[in-house]
């Protein structure tokens, strides 16, 4: 991976020795001292920019989904968002996520993960999927569609927008409007 000297570009850096003169001085005696003091000089070679654009970063994705809904990409929200949605859509808990995190290797708390979670479903990120009272996924398909929910395996499938048509709902109450109608249909397997 190292670049050779001789192939890169070299970044020059001078550090003057004042200090070293009178050390210096013994070893040089009998030499005129310029009026400017010697300096020291490293080389290093520079990154090669274009071997390193075409890599991909590995938080990329992650990172440029963070920075479109203006979040500030800490380590533990890239973490998460590349658990999240660099799978496809997909319908996870809190638990799920956490544990997935753990496994990872990531280093957050249960606390920490369904923050985020709401974070991400507020700013539009994720849909919050309520299947029944303090029980909840959180789906990286945003687009118009609904859910069938299975009562056995508890997992969640999705049924595009336009195989379910709603009418009939009552008016909202004043002062409010309708933004988005939820269906989510119970199923189990036959026989059970």
């Amino acid at each position: 991976m190292g670049a050779s000297v001789s192939k890169a570009r070299i970044d020059v850096k001078v550090v003057r020795l004042a200090s070293m003169a009178p050390q210096a001085a013994p070893l040089l005696a009998g030499q005129d001292w310029p009026s400017v003091i010697p300096a020291l000089y490293f080389a290093r070679p520079k990154p090669d920019i274009s071997s390193a654009m075409s890599r991909t970063r590995p938080f990329g994705p992650a990172f440029d989904r963070l920075r479109a809904a203006r979040l500030r990409p800490t380590r533990q929200r890239l973490a998460l968002a590349r658990l999240l949605f660099e799978g496809g859509d997909r319908h996870v808990s809190a638990e799920q996520l956490h544990g997935e995190a753990s496994a990872a290797n990531v280093r957050v708390s249960l606390a920490t993960v369904y923050n985020t979670l709401h974070h991400f479903t507020a700013l539009g990120m994720l849909r919050e999927v309520v299947v029944e009272p303090g029980r909840s996924y959180f789906d990286t398909n945003t687009a118009d569609h609904h859910h069938f929910f299975c009562e056995v395996t508890s997992k969640l499938q999705d049924i595009p927008g336009r195989d379910v048509v709603v009418s009939g709902y009552p008016l909202p109450p004043q002062g409010t409007e309708i933004c988005r109608v939820d269906v989510v249909i119970r199923i189990r397997p036959e026989n059970s």
